[in-house]
């Protein structure tokens, strides 16, 4: 037996005269967040791409070192250091403890630097390590100029001086004519460089176990 259909009910889909039709919400596809819906204020999306910089509870700032040793772990990431091998690792360490020293041959007494395994004058293989007084002249200069790596550039034009030391002429060494340890590359008027000018050196730390020999003038 067949029960007749309610007349009442309506199907969903079907357009009744004087009504507007509203469409079915696409359950497949939801509204784009970023779209303004009316009556809602929209919220902007979060940039995920750039979340924001985590805090340092404990010291009240945004995590990392404080922005001098910031500025200075930078430059130091910048700069070309030295790389000590096991001829040199030795004149690096006591120029760490703010000590120049050279190689002095344990069977003539001569000199030498850069430091090497064996005395270019009587071919010996043993030497010491004995304490310099750290003074000596510019025997010559060269101004540098761009194009440099980016921290060098920055300072450029600057000094790069050989020096010659007190104790004997032939130990020769390379570095800058700053006013500080700690000065810049360029605070030194290249034209006010003269060659003979007597000059004593000093280090600037690094880290803890390098230090780098830099000149300063003096005056006798």
């Amino acid at each position: 037996m067949t029960t007749p259909s309610d007349p009442s009910a309506k199907d969903p889909g079907t357009h009744r005269p004087g009504h507007a039709t509203q469409p079915e919400p696409n359950r497949s596809n939801p509204p784009d967040p970023g779209t303004h819906q009316p009556g809602h204020a929209t919220q902007p999306e979060p940039n995920r791409s750039n979340p924001p910089e985590p805090v340092n509870r404990r010291a009240g700032h945004a995590d990392g070192p404080p922005p001098d040793h910031a500025a200075r772990a930078e430059a130091v990431a910048a700069m070309l250091l030295p790389a000590a091998d096991d001829d040199s690792r030795e004149f690096w360490a006591w120029c760490a403890k703010g000590q120049l020293r050279m190689q002095r041959c344990a069977a003539c007494g001569r000199w030498r630097f850069p430091p090497r395994p064996m005395c270019p004058s009587c071919r010996s293989f043993t030497a010491t390590w004995e304490r310099v007084s750290g003074r000596g002249r510019i025997w010559s200069y060269v101004i540098a100029h761009p194009p440099l790596l980016p921290w060098y550039a920055e300072q450029a034009p600057y000094n790069v001086i050989v020096v010659t030391l007190d104790e004997d002429p032939t130990l020769r060494m390379v570095g800058n004519l700053v006013a500080a340890p700690d000065g810049r590359l360029d605070e030194i008027d290249p034209h006010s460089i003269e060659i003979g000018e007597p000059v004593e050196a000093v280090f600037l730390p690094i880290d803890e176990g390098l230090a780098l020999p830099r000149w300063v003038r003096v005056t006798r």
